[in-house]
């Protein structure tokens, strides 16, 4: 158990960029301190490691869809859950963002936004010794249907929303925004929010690295991911995470903290 903790710390990035559930059913208590509102039935999961990327690829129970659990009332929104796994393992951001829309009636599914809408850039190439690669505040880097890719920043979304939309009038980046002032703000309002942080809120930290096209250097943040904000209380943030497929929750200063260490990127979709 040790030595497998130490490779997702060394290893995990992008989605699979940190355990996937263990079998069986869920609780409502996590050793991650965080609860679950909806109980899943087992599944079988198989551990296969790449090393394109050096990341531990999971699979995730085979839950696709759901609702959030209406039970508390207005404070949570009822988005549609749709699961990354099997056939978008890294997809966390385009999952997130067709979670949103469903919530609005789009009839959109995740294959359609990425193929139509997702910029995406795999380009990485070395000179002198040098690996220069895409921009992920501008490309999503890989493909979201494949394990061994990144993923995409606030930006790369704000724009795929954008072309879904035909205009950005709908789409807020609102990152440097708080969560509490994104709940008071949208939540309240009936409004999703899309939040860049962590898979189950755990530490992130450097990843791999490589040189941009205006000669700096990005680090991939490990165990980066998107989910959306559906909901709050006093003490906990509620959150339709595509890595799980089901509505978790977290909480506060826990997902304050790691919304931080990402960079307090979110988009807001409107009415």
């Amino acid at each position: 158990m040790a030595l497998f903790l130490v490779l997702v710390v060394l290893y995990s990035c992008s989605d699979n960029r940190g355990n996937a559930p263990s079998d069986g059913t869920t609780t409502t208590t996590t050793t991650d301190g965080s609860t679950t509102l909806t109980t899943t039935t087992t599944t079988t999961q198989k551990t296969s490691t790449t090393t394109t990327t050096k990341r531990i690829t999971t699979t995730p129970r085979s839950t696709t869809t759901g609702t959030a659990d209406s039970s508390l009332k207005n404070k949570v929104l009822p988005v549609p859950i749709i699961a990354q796994f099997p056939h978008y393992p890294t997809g966390c951001e385009s999952v997130s963002a067709v979670m949103a829309l469903r919530y609005y009636g789009e009839s959109i599914d995740v294959g359609t936004f990425i193929d139509k809408h997702l910029p995406m850039d795999n380009t990485f190439k070395t000179i002198d010794g040098v690996r220069y690669g895409p921009n992920p505040y501008k490309h999503f880097v890989g493909d979201p249907s494949t394990s061994s890719s990144y993923g995409c920043m606030a930006p790369v979304i704000e724009k795929a929303l954008t072309s879904y939309f035909g205009s950005g009038q709908r789409i807020k980046n609102t990152t440097g925004t708080p969560l509490s002032t994104l709940c008071s703000r949208y939540i309240d309002n009936g409004e999703p929010v899309l939040v860049w942080a962590t898979i189950g809120m755990i530490e992130t930290g450097k990843g791999v690295s490589w040189k941009l096209e205006d000669g700096s250097t990005f680090y991939w943040p490990l165990n980066e991911h998107c989910m959306v904000l559906i909901g709050y209380d006093d003490n906990r943030y509620y959150f339709a995470d595509p890595y799980r497929g089901m509505v978790k929750s977290y909480s506060r200063w826990l997902c304050e903290s790691r919304y931080k260490d990402i960079g307090m990127q979110s988009i807001a979709i409107t009415k």
